[in-house]
């Protein structure tokens, strides 16, 4: 695939969508440093910290410091009264982040529907654990439709997906 040029005013930038990068062209005609860039669909709402994917649903590892990883660094670090590791006890070695368009965009869709329904003001979002026994996590999480309860075994009640705020719990 030829890259495109795009003219901005005096500035000619070369982009790569197969590459998902750009380029901008200096004066003496060399290209500067590439830039990532990232695909954004109309009606899609897309977080900004994810990475340009090849597959529908992929697992991409967070480097330290990163928003996502620290995230999961909370999530998992603290006070075994909150449920949470003694982070005395425990460290983190990876914390990796699940992207799948197709899901966050439903999600996108039902929190839209349920702000216009309950107001903002009434939604409780948490982060959950999930645990598994006898399938792999990365089968759960490349699993295109996520979490499907004609997949799950019983369970304690009975057949379901199963959540908890406290990970020893899942």
């Amino acid at each position: 695939m030829i890259p495109s040029f795009l003219h901005s005013g005096k500035v000619l930038v070369e982009v790569s969508i197969r590459r998902m990068q750009q380029c901008v062209m200096k004066e003496d005609g060399s290209l500067g440093p590439a830039h990532g860039i990232r695909r954004v669909e109309k009606r899609c709402i897309s977080e900004p910290t994810w990475t340009s994917q090849e597959q529908d649903v992929e697992i991409i590892s967070c480097p330290p410091g990163h928003m996502d990883a620290m995230t999961g660094l909370h999530s998992v670090l603290g006070s075994p009264a909150t449920g949470r590791l003694n982070p005395h006890e425990f460290g983190v070695v990876l914390v990796q982040r699940v992207q799948n368009p197709t899901l966050k965009q439903r999600y996108e869709l039902q929190l839209a529907a349920m702000i216009r329904e309950r107001g903002a003001s009434q939604l409780s979002e948490r982060i959950l654990f999930h645990g598994t026994r006898k399938r792999p996590p990365e089968e759960v999480v490349l699993d295109s439709d996520g979490f499907m309860i004609e997949r799950s075994g019983k369970g304690l009640y009975s057949r379901g997906c199963y959540f908890a705020e406290r990970m020893h719990y899942s």
